[in-house]
This record gives C-alpha cells, sequence and structure tokens, in this order.
C-alpha cells in the first residue's frame, strides 16, 4: 500500500513503448523507451505519485535501475587493467491517463570497452609486423619498437582496454484519437571517452589514432497504426531517422537483418495485423494474430550500432582507398517478415 517499490533480478527491459504496438500487444510491454532495447540484471527503486504540478487526473512514476554489465573481479591485474562495467538510469512516467502517455528515461552506460570477454579479435597491424620479421624485412626489435609507437604489443589479438562512458536520453509521447494510435519519439546519444585509442588506433566514434572527442547523435521514431476493430484488422506505418552518430541501446531487437531504431540513416516500415477470431478465451492474456509487415532500410554511414570507429558517409567510400572497410557495408536493404502469435 506504499507508494514506494524496490526489486533485484532480471530488469523488463526489451520491447517498451511504443514498441507494443507493432507487435500487436497493445499493453506497454517494458519499463524503458524502446531505444533501449537491453536485456540485463539489476535492482530497481520506484516511486509512484498522483499529483505533478496540480495535474491528479494522471498518475505518474519514476524509476532509478542500476546493473553491472561485466564484474572484474577482486584482482583487477589478472583481467589485463579492465574496470567494472555499470549502468545507471532513470526511467520517468511523467503523464499517463488512459491512452495518452509521456515518458522520459536517462541513463549512463560506464567503462565500456572494445571487445568482448572470451572473444579473441586478431589484430591486423600487430600480424602484420609478425609477417614484416618472419620475411625478413624487419627486425624484432624494429617491430617492437613500431608497437610501442603505436600503443601495441606483439600477441596479435585486440587486447580489451575500457573505453570510456555513454549517456543516453529520449522522450516518448502516445496517445489515441478515435481508431488512430500515433507516437513521437526523440532520442539523444553522448560519447565521453577517455584519453586512450585502443591497439587499432580506434575510439568512441574515432579512429586512425586521432585524439578522442566528444560525439552527440540524434534519433527520431514516429508512427501510427488505425485499428479496424470490426474486421479485426490493424493497420500501421512507422519511420526512424539516425544522425551520423547516433548511437541506440537496442540489441535485444526482433528484427530479421539489424535493430531499425540503431540505424545510421532512415527505415521505412507497413504492416497489417489481423486478431484471430478464436472466440471466448480462457485467460485474460489469450489473443492470437498473424503479423505481416515491409522495411526499408536506407543506410547513411557506416557502423550502425556500433560505439567504435568513424561512422564513413557510404557514398564517400568509393573516393578514397582509405575508407576501406573489413566488410562490405549494406547500402539499402528490403525486409519481409510474416509471423504468427499466440498469447496465453
Amino acid at each position: 500500500g506504499q507508494p514506494v517499490w524496490f526489486s533485484i533480478g532480471r530488469r523488463p527491459t526489451t520491447d517498451g513503448p511504443p514498441a507494443q504496438l507493432r507487435l500487436g500487444a497493445d499493453k506497454r510491454m517494458a519499463t524503458p523507451v524502446n531505444y533501449m532495447d537491453y536485456p540485463f540484471d539489476g535492482i530497481s527503486l520506484g516511486y509512484a505519485y498522483s499529483n505533478l504540478f496540480g495535474l491528479t487526473d494522471g498518475p505518474g512514476r519514476i524509476r532509478f535501475c542500476y546493473g553491472r554489465g561485466f564484474e572484474s573481479g577482486s584482482q583487477i591485474d589478472d583481467h589485463g587493467g579492465v574496470n567494472d562495467v555499470d549502468f545507471a538510469g532513470l526511467s520517468w512516467d511523467v503523464y499517463k491517463k488512459g491512452n495518452r502517455f509521456f515518458n522520459v528515461q536517462s541513463f549512463g552506460a560506464f567503462n565500456l570497452f572494445n571487445v568482448p570477454g572470451d572473444t579473441k579479435f586478431p589484430s591486423p597491424f600487430e600480424l602484420a609486423l609478425a609477417d614484416s620479421v618472419a620475411t625478413g624485412e624487419m627486425t624484432q626489435v624494429e617491430a617492437d619498437t613500431a608497437a610501442a609507437l603505436t600503443g601495441m604489443n606483439t600477441n596479435g589479438v585486440l587486447d580489451r582496454q575500457n573505453m570510456g562512458n555513454i549517456f543516453h536520453t529520449a522522450a516518448v509521447y502516445m496517445d489515441k484519437i478515435d481508431n488512430i494510435n500515433y507516437f513521437v519519439t526523440l532520442g539523444w546519444s553522448h560519447t565521453d571517452p577517455n584519453d586512450d585509442v585502443d591497439e587499432m588506433g580506434i575510439s568512441f566514434l574515432n579512429d586512425s589514432w586521432n585524439d578522442p572527442e566528444d560525439k552527440d547523435g540524434y534519433g527520431v521514431y514516429i508512427g501510427g497504426r488505425y485499428d479496424l476493430d470490426d474486421l479485426g484488422l490493424k493497420l500501421g506505418l512507422e519511420y526512424n531517422w539516425g544522425s551520423e552518430d547516433w548511437l541506440a541501446f537496442t540489441p535485444g531487437h526482433d528484427d530479421l537483418y539489424g535493430s531499425k531504431l540503431q540505424t545510421r540513416g532512415s527505415v521505412y516500415e507497413a504492416y497489417v495485423i489481423y486478431d484471430l477470431p478464436g472466440g471466448e478465451a480462457i485467460s485474460k492474456y489469450g489473443k492470437a494474430f498473424v503479423r505481416l509487415g515491409y522495411q526499408h532500410y536506407d543506410y547513411e554511414y557506416t557502423y550502425s550500432g556500433m560505439w567504435l570507429g568513424a561512422p564513413t558517409k557510404i557514398d564517400d567510400l568509393a573516393d578514397d582507398p582509405l575508407y576501406g572497410q573489413f566488410y562490405a557495408p549494406v547500402e539499402d536493404m528490403d525486409q519481409v517478415y510474416l509471423s504468427f502469435e499466440a498469447y496465453f
């Protein structure tokens, strides 16, 4: 009966608003705005209120969440000097009444590193130095000197290290007019790199041993859905756009190829949901539907979703050999999905 609560364990952090519209759930499925679609374990402390600036007809709530993404252990030196990786933020339901909903969230991810644990990525520069020694083009002393000048060692793999912090803020407004559901979502991302680059010369949204610098990214996500209740049909349209340095935290996505919300560029989506006439539900959660959709991705910059390496305009890749990529980037893409979904 108190207006505060505390919980610990797996956080409800995937498919948050406004994802419930295109996923056919209709009700909010998770706590954070869909720009943060990241499953993690942690703790939360919440407070619910019934009066905000004199508005008593739309109660809201605010939550503080904290989680640890990586534990370095009691002996940091045994882990290559890598520090703990933590996450903390606020999710604030500013106003909620009926279909009208306004939420603001802000969080930070601290001491992020360049490569995940238990995974070894080859370091091309170190391998090239080793080949030069093996072929006699360089002596071992010369190779060690060249490696030291760029902060590399000669183990042939990319060493893990902390790279800095990332901050993120987003807001979503949702409402319904007659049979039309609509939403507007805005996002802002900010990188706060430390003064180091990794062995590849890469830092947050920067590369080629340039001095690390803060970068800001912006995202826009809008959409609507028209419900034909008599026919059991729901027709939806969505559009999202991300800037050159945009970052979204959405590895929990269910898009076929890559998260549409982390795209640096534009994504257009159209879908239709058909509620199956299954008769009386045996559970209050009971429902079944078919969902058919089409997505068109139009990428403008490379490395969508990645916080390492400088994004490059895809149209410029052919103009300069220094823009060469390890993998051929996707410029545009079309995909169709069809699903049968049942809730019980």
